[in-house]
C-alpha cells in the first residue's frame, strides 16, 4: 500500500487539518474562516481538503469534537501522572477546563463559536465528557476503595464537586491565570479531603 494513501497516514492528515481549522475557527470566527484558509492553515491544497471533509459545517463539527476528545484524553492522562494526589486532580482540571477556557478566552469569536453547536456535536461531547468522568470515578475509587453507601456517596460528592464548580469558577469571565488558580484551589481542596478519608479509614 502507498504510505501516502495508508489509513494511518490519511487519519493523520485528518487530524492535522482539524487542528488547523480549529485555530482558524478561533482566530478569524466560522464565517469568516474560508475553506481556502483552512487549506493554507494546514499546508494542503482546496481540493485536497475536499477529499476529507465534505464542507466547513463538516470540518467544524470534526474540529470541535477531536478539541474535546484529546482534552478529555489528556485530562485522564493526568490522572495517572507521577505526584500527589492534589497533582494529579490540578492535572486533569487543568488539562480539560484550564486548557480549553485559554484557547476559548483567546477567541474574539466565543459567541458564535458555542452557537454554531449542533445535535451531531452535542452528542459527541457528551459521549467524551462522560467517558471522562467515568474515569476520574475509576481513580477515585482506586484512591477510596469502598462499597458502602457512604464510601459511594462521599466519591459521588467529589465528582459533583469537580463537575459542577468550574461553570462559577469563571462566571466572571476571569483571566486564564486566575481561573487556572481557581482551578489550583478548588482540586487541593477536594485532595486534601481525600487524604484526610483515607486516613481516617472510614467505614466502607
Amino acid at each position: 500500500m502507498d504510505p501516502a494513501t495508508s489509513p494511518s497516514r490519511g487519519d493523520a492528515r485528518r487530524a492535522a487539518i482539524r487542528r488547523a481549522a480549529l485555530r482558524e475557527f478561533a482566530q478569524n470566527g466560522i464565517a469568516a474562516t474560508s475553506m481556502s484558509k483552512i487549506a493554507d492553515a494546514a499546508g494542503v491544497s482546496r481540493p485536497a481538503l475536499y477529499q476529507y471533509f465534505d464542507n466547513k459545517q463538516d470540518l467544524f463539527a470534526a474540529a470541535f469534537i477531536q478539541l474535546f476528545e484529546e482534552q478529555g484524553a489528556q485530562a485522564l492522562a493526568a490522572l495517572h501522572e507521577p505526584g500527589t494526589t492534589a497533582e494529579q486532580l490540578n492535572g486533569f482540571a487543568q488539562r480539560y477546563d484550564g486548557d480549553l477556557w485559554e484557547l476559548m478566552a483567546a477567541s474574539a469569536h466565543l459567541d458564535e463559536i458555542s452557537s454554531a453547536k449542533n445535535e451531531q456535536i452535542s452528542t459527541a461531547i457528551t459521549s467524551v465528557v462522560e467517558h471522562m468522568w467515568a474515569g476520574l470515578a475509576k481513580y477515585l475509587t482506586q484512591h477510596a476503595p469502598g462499597r458502602s453507601k457512604e464510601a459511594v456517596q462521599r466519591r459521588q460528592g467529589w465528582v459533583d464537586i469537580l463537575r459542577l464548580s468550574p461553570p462559577g469558577l469563571r462566571a466572571d469571565n476571569p483571566d486564564v491565570a486566575t481561573y487556572r488558580r481557581r482551578l489550583a484551589a478548588l482540586t487541593a481542596t477536594v485532595a486534601a479531603d481525600i487524604v484526610a478519608s483515607s486516613a481516617k479509614g472510614r467505614p466502607s
